[in-house]
C-alpha cells in the first residue's frame, strides 16, 4: 500500500428539507408517546395487588373511615375485619402496621369474582395466614406467611391462588392452625356482603 494516497471525505453537510422537518416533527412525539404506554403498561400489569397504583378519580372520591365487618367460620371465633373495597384499601391492605389482634383481620373484595390476585409481603411488619375465598368456602390456605424486610420489590414472593377465587381474607398468623380452619370449611360473610 505504499505510495497510495488515500483522500479522506468529511461531509457535515447534510440538509433537510423543509418538509423533511415536518414529517420528523409530525411522527417523532407520537412515537415517543406510543413507547412510554407501551413501557407503562409492560410494568404496571405485573405489580401485585397491594403496589398498583389507584386513579387519581378514585383516590379523590375514597373515604378514609374503616368499615368494620363479621366474618363467622364453623368452629372459630367470629373475626372483626377491616373491609378493603377499594383499590387505595386493596393497595395498601395490612402494610406498615406493627401488628393485628389475634381475632382482626382484612377481607378484601375485588370489583369482580373468579380471578387470580397476586398478593405479597412489602413493607409487612408480621407473618399472616392467606385465606382464599371461592364461592363461601375456603379455597386454600397459604399458612404463616412470613415478612420480607430487606428484599428488593423485584424479588419478593408471590402469593396466588392455585385456582380462581371471589375473596381474600388475611389473618393473624396461626389463627387457622389453631381454629382447626381447612380448605373445605365453610366460611360466613352474610354480614360483610
Amino acid at each position: 500500500m505504499a505510495g497510495k494516497e488515500f483522500e479522506i471525505i468529511h461531509s457535515h453537510n447534510i440538509q433537510f428539507s423543509r418538509s423533511s422537518w415536518y414529517v420528523i416533527l409530525l411522527f417523532v412525539p407520537p412515537i415517543i408517546f406510543a413507547l412510554t404506554i407501551v413501557l407503562y403498561l409492560k410494568f404496571s400489569s405485573s405489580i401485585p395487588v397491594r403496589q398498583q397504583t389507584a386513579s387519581s378519580v378514585e383516590a379523590k372520591t375514597e373515604t378514609k373511615t374503616v368499615e368494620k365487618k363479621k366474618v363467622y367460620f364453623e368452629n372459630a371465633p367470629a373475626l372483626s375485619v377491616e373491609i378493603a373495597k377499594g383499590e387505595i384499601e386493596r393497595n395498601k391492605g395490612l402494610s406498615n402496621r406493627k401488628s393485628i389482634g389475634d381475632f382482626e383481620g382484612m377481607l378484601f373484595i375485588f370489583p369482580e369474582t373468579n380471578i387470580q390476585p397476586a398478593f405479597w409481603m412489602k413493607e409487612m411488619n408480621f407473618a399472616i395466614d392467606i385465606i382464599w375465598i371461592k364461592d363461601n368456602k375456603i379455597a386454600q390456605i397459604d399458612s404463616d406467611v412470613q415478612p420480607e424486610p430487606g428484599v428488593s420489590v423485584n424479588k419478593l414472593k408471590l402469593y396466588i391462588p392455585n385456582d380462581p377465587i371471589d375473596y381474600v381474607l388475611e389473618v393473624k398468623a396461626g389463627f387457622c392452625e389453631k381454629y382447626g380452619i381447612e380448605a373445605g370449611n365453610e366460611i360466613g360473610l352474610s354480614e360483610v356482603l
